[in-house]
């Protein structure tokens, strides 16, 4: 199999003007486009469907053939999540998990590009158990010269997950961002250890994005996410082949140690002053009867919490008055009662749901106007 010296690959990635993914990939697909059809299919063999380790240079160009444009639409779903006046003027650090060819964070990088945010990239942590793939993975962050200047520390980790310890990735950014980038399905990773690392990393605003297929080993997104008890839920869906798109994924992003904007009360407030106050649209809102098991009635006011069912339906989650039932722990909703001498306790979400419980016993009137 046809091999290059990484110095050469590393002359023609810098030989790129406005270096960006595409022209990346298409180094990539012009050294696939010169194979015959039995060494395609023999690196298509060596890759087990994007899970091996990468070792050859040839190896890691297939993968970028093969998987590159998958992981690119993938992280622009993700990333156009954000609110990305977040990230504007910020010391930012990076920590990208299994990061192969660091292909998330120069998609990151093309994505700043495209928004024009203005930041500064303070510190690269790769991650990669492939020494082979980390060196590429350099040579591609190293080449995005408007976010990497020479003050930026670049942090190299030679190891699988499992092994990387909290000191090796701290943070002392004004923002730090995780990359989970297809690793979260591997089904060695200690996900309860690795969710107390990222705890620790930074006490400053963290996002965290994973994303991955939608296969057998999903639910280990929705696992590790569970480690978690103080975020905001910035988005999360999943998808198989459809018309619209040709591979599975799982997405789920969240944000720890987000400055909250601290909400005013007023004892004398009523439920819609508040509503009106905080600019909250009312639409979000649904109004339900529900009958318990004694047969009695009793209201119940969902509260659109953005997750959305199997048949596409936007979910709701409940707030009853009075009697007990599931209803979203937002923080601002939950402030808002205790700053009414409501009783609020929280236990823990039923299966499938992202948010705690909160059970309110009090009559409000006023909900009958939302």
């Amino acid at each position: 199999m046809r091999n290059s010296p990484i110095d050469e690959y590393d002359d023609v990635i810098w030989s790129i003007k406005n270096i960006s993914f595409n022209k990346i990939r298409a180094i990539a697909n012009d050294f696939v486009s010169e194979l015959t059809e039995n060494e395609k299919d023999e690196l298509w063999k060596i890759l087990k469907r994007g899970i091996a380790l990468l070792r050859t240079d040839a190896e890691l160009k297939y993968y970028l053939y093969a998987y590159g444009k998958m992981h690119q639409q993938k992280m622009n779903v993700a990333l156009s999540h954000f609110s990305w006046e977040d990230f504007e003027n910020k010391r930012i650090q990076i920590v990208d998990w299994g990061c192969g060819q660091a292909l998330a964070t120069i998609c990151f990088f093309d994505y700043l590009k495209k928004k024009d945010i203005k930041c500064e990239i303070d510190k690269i942590v790769l991650i990669e158990p492939s020494n082979e793939a980390l060196e590429r993975a350099t040579i591609h962050v190293c080449a995005y010269d408007d976010y990497v200047w020479e003050e930026t520390d670049i942090e190299t980790i030679n190891k699988c997950i499992d092994q990387v310890n909290l000191t090796e990735i701290e943070s002392n950014a004004d923002l730090t961002i995780h990359f989970f980038a297809n690793v979260l399905d591997i089904p060695n990773i200690n996900l309860s250890r690795l969710a107390r690392i990222v705890k620790k990393t930074s006490d400053n605003e963290t996002f965290v994005i994973c994303m991955g297929p939608n296969n057998n080993f999903n639910k280990r997104i929705d696992k590790f996410f569970s480690c978690f008890h103080d975020y905001e839920l910035l988005y999360e869906d999943e998808h198989d082949v459809t018309n619209e798109y040709d591979y599975t994924a799982k997405y789920c992003l969240f944000a720890l140690n987000k400055k909250k904007e601290d909400f005013d009360f007023d004892d004398n407030m009523t439920v819609n002053e508040f509503f009106e106050r905080h600019n909250v649209d009312k639409k979000l809102f649904i109004i339900k009867t529900k009958t318990n098991d004694n047969g009695e009635k009793f209201k119940v006011v969902g509260f659109a919490n953005g997750k959305k069912d199997k048949d596409g339906h936007v979910a709701y989650t409940y707030f009853v008055l009075p009697q007990k039932i599931e209803f979203d722990s937002n923080v601002e909703i939950k402030r808002y009662l205790r700053a009414h001498k409501k009783d609020v306790r929280l236990i823990e979400p039923p299966i499938g749901y992202r948010y705690g419980i909160l059970f309110v016993e009090s009559e409000l009137e006023d909900w009958d106007e939302l």
